[in-house]
């Protein structure tokens, strides 16, 4: 039986008339320039542009916080004119704003002083009725309305005055994670709850930076969060140096409600699955692969101990890389740690002695395991498990080598295997103990991991006079910030990155040095009113359910 050709299977269907094709699509025979009975060009049916006058009532003394979301909503409306009127009893503090966006807009200030709200709003209505422009947008906290028609009539109709939750919306997906969002907290001065746009695809990344004091609530927020993503079939690794993930730590309702879930590797009575040796495949190009030579692996081996071990100079480091090298033209394949060791001892030359001394207890404690590979299969694909490689047990420098030769480990497979459409977290506390060099796997991570899934938590006290310029650059780049109360030395470098516009320092200041337990500041892209806000806010942090 022979199958109808593309044109045969045409010429059996009944053409329709363009006009019945376009009804069903909702457009109107007006906007159909017709060819015929069954062709039409449309027409721009797309609304006239407007001009737009906006109306900005500024916000009370002591709600800084709020500036920015009215700059972003003003901005949402391209105004070719701004009048700014004061919404509290300051008209200093009001002019204060004025003097911030006065720079940014065509914007003229009213200086009016008035005793009750409806002062005000006669002021507005007045503003409108004299307004030039066909159209105009009343901008304060309680909604953005526009106040002006078409017609010039004054009528009123309400804007973007209802709050829709983050993520939600009738449009399909593009992926399952597209709509996933992540509950922070809530802020009670606004009685708002505040989400992480996880699933949002307008995030130009997935990455967390946590910052705060010891003791302040950072390791219980990552534990609220690892549940919820979770729920959202999303996996999780934690490559805990710190103890704070021993299971004896974990929050007691975490546990409850995760339970088996949570699956955890003790690598101090286990050993790790992990060859530090290994030549990885590296994709240069579509269809052109790379698997690494024997040079490039004695490269990252020895930029791995040149990171974890400072105290080794540039010739120890280069004995290093030697007896690495020397040990892989011998062995290829069959190269281990102590193949490694005895390489170093025949360079047996002040520099390779010293390299041994640094290198003993790594050596002698030899925590791989290499008959196979680690799965990271487990992070592929939805996934509800949580899976902590526990390094507690082992010294510092030890628990640090680990960490930089799985996360290299992990960068290859995902470099091969991963996707932005199958997103996983991975939570690094403590990470002023990492390498965050341009060509790190942190560096790499934070630069181009959002192509291959990666959404990935740093967690640390403290930036400042740990992390290099160019480090801090690249963590200030993470799409979602969150700010305990830091250490004092710490408190005006932070206000200073809340602070978009300098009148607000002080008030960051404030806040940050007002901070309890279980309360932050969270900066990150967020949904309110359909409208993308990335202004910075307090929050309370929820118990775990």
């Amino acid at each position: 039986m022979g199958y109808k050709t593309d044109i045969e299977i045409a010429q059996e269907c009944e053409m329709k008339p363009i006009t019945e094709i376009a009804a069903k699509a909702g457009i109107d025979d007006k906007y159909l320039e017709q060819y015929g009975k069954y062709k039409a060009k449309i027409e721009n049916i797309t609304n006239p542009y407007v001009p737009v006058e906006c109306i900005f009532i500024t916000p009370n003394e002591y709600d800084e916080e709020l500036f920015e979301n009215y700059i972003q909503l003003i901005k949402n409306h391209n105004p070719e004119h701004v009048i700014v009127v004061p919404g509290g009893k300051s008209v200093a503090i009001a002019e204060e704003y004025y003097d911030n966006i006065k720079d940014e807009f065509e914007s003229v200030f009213y200086p009016l002083t008035y005793d009750d709200e409806s002062s005000r709003d006669d002021l507005v209505m007045q503003l409108v009725k004299n307004s030039k422009f066909d159209k105009v947008v009343k901008i304060n906290h309680e909604d953005s309305s526009i106040l002006g028609s078409d017609d010039g009539s004054g009528s009123s109709s309400s804007g973007e005055g209802v709050e829709v939750p983050s993520g939600e919306n009738n449009d399909e997906p593009d992926d399952e994670h597209d709509n996933v969002i992540i509950h922070l907290g809530r802020n009670n001065k606004f009685q708002k709850n505040i989400y992480w746009e996880f699933g949002n695809p307008d995030l130009e990344n997935r990455h967390m930076l946590i910052q705060g004091a010891s003791g302040q609530g950072k390791t219980y927020f990552i534990q609220k969060i690892l549940q919820q993503l979770s729920h959202n079939n999303i996996p999780s690794i934690i490559i805990d140096y710190t103890n704070g993930f021993k299971k004896k730590e974990l929050d007691d309702n975490f546990k409850r409600d995760l339970d088996d879930k949570i699956k955890t590797i003790m690598v101090i009575t286990d050993k790790i699955a992990l060859n530090p040796f290994k030549k990885y495949n590296i994709e240069l190009d579509e269809g052109i692969v790379h698997t690494q030579d024997n040079e490039e692996v004695a490269n990252r081996f020895k930029s791995i101990i040149g990171s974890v071990y400072p105290n080794l100079g540039v010739q120890q480091l280069s004995t290093v890389y030697d007896a690495c090298f020397n040990g892989l033209e011998k062995f290829g394949d069959d190269m281990d740690l102590i193949r490694f060791k005895e390489e170093l001892e025949k360079i047996d030359s002040p520099n390779s002695k010293t390299a041994l001394s640094q290198l003993k207890e790594f050596l002698d404690k030899n925590p791989f395991n290499f008959s196979h590979d680690f799965d990271w299969s487990i992070l592929d694909g939805s996934n509800d498990e949580i899976h902590i490689i526990q390094l507690t047990g082992l010294s510092r420098d030890i628990q640090k080598v680990i960490s930089e030769f799985l996360l290299w480990d992990l960068w290859y497979y995902k470099q091969q295997n991963g996707s932005k459409d199958n997103p996983f977290f991975v939570v690094l506390d403590e990470a002023q103990n990492l390498d965050f060099s341009a060509e790190s796997p942190c560096g790499k991570i934070l630069t181009e991991g959002r192509k291959y899934g990666w959404a990935a938590c740093f967690a640390t006290q403290s930036v400042k006079n740990i992390f290099k310029k160019d480090e801090i650059s690249r963590l200030n780049n993470v799409g979602e910030k969150i700010f305990f109360k830091p250490p004092d030395n710490e408190i005006s470098n932070v206000a200073a990155t809340l602070a978009n516009y300098s009148f607000n320092k002080n008030h960051w200041k404030d806040e940050l040095s007002n901070l309890t337990k279980g309360n932050c500041i969270v900066k990150g892209l967020r949904v309110e009113k359909d409208v993308m806000l990335n202004s910075p806010i307090k929050i309370e942090i929820d118990k775990i359910n």
